[in-house]
């Protein structure tokens, strides 16, 4: 039935992933009617307990998409829909969706992209390499820090660079952050969120359009992910 014994583990976690996730949903759902106060009041340790019902529970959900997605690209199940996208409305998207942790953190999320960019690829896939990406920026940038979305723009290609102010890596962690459930991997994807796949999700969405995915860093200096991508589609 299948070709080898990793495609019957790709399969099965796909399964497995399926079969979680739903009833999780409906543990988060049930927290949030009772955070709303749908079924009473709650007193203050109450609201505590359900926000961290919530909280846990959009990790554990955060670990079972990274591991459907995972199944997906492992098994050539990455289906891409190609369409002209301007990058500057997507650098615009990123920000309404980090708006809220900008205010937490005290980090600053600039969209330095240049009206009018535009590049054929998938924008759905490509929002979640940028959301993978300045996610990670987040976890690593100090309240009062900087994450700066930038275009350097070619007659066939761009470059787009995602910097930040943050913590930095060291050459051995910046060796393995690419890689799948590298114990490395994981400890750069801190505080606990996913499987340690974000970056290695992102880098290979990037590669089936064609594209690289690079990142430089120095120890107490940022990093700095790049984002080649040729503007027509070549679709791997």
């Amino acid at each position: 039935m299948y070709k080898s014994k990793a495609n019957e583990w790709v399969y099965y976690v796909a399964e497995i992933g399926h079969e979680l996730r739903t009833p999780l949903n409906i543990i988060k759902g049930f927290a949030e009617l009772l955070d709303r106060e749908v079924a009473g009041d709650l007193n203050p340790k109450q609201r505590i307990y359900t926000k961290k019902i919530m909280r846990e529970s959009d990790a554990l959900l955060e670990t079972i998409n990274q591991l459907l997605d995972w199944a997906r690209i492992s098994s050539d199940q990455l289906d891409l829909a190609v369409v002209p996208t301007d990058l500057y409305l997507m650098g615009l998207e990123i920000q309404g969706q980090f708006e809220l942790r900008m205010q937490d953190t005290g980090v600053q999320l600039i969209n330095d992209i240049p009206r009018g960019t535009q590049v054929e690829l998938d924008p759905n896939k490509f929002r979640q390499v940028l959301v993978n990406i300045v996610d990670n920026a987040f976890k690593f940038t100090p309240p009062g820090g900087l994450i700066k979305l930038a275009v350097r723009d070619l007659d066939e290609a761009i470059y787009l660079d995602i910097q930040d102010t943050g913590s930095g890596m060291t050459p051995d962690q910046l060796g393995h952050i690419f890689k799948a459930f590298d114990t490395a991997s994981k400890n750069v994807e801190k505080e606990g969120h996913g499987a340690g796949l974000g970056l290695w999700i992102a880098k290979s969405i990037v590669e089936a359009h064609g594209g690289q995915l690079t990142a430089t860093s120095a120890l107490g200096d940022g990093s700095t992910f790049t984002v080649y991508l040729p503007k027509e589609a070549e679709i791997l």
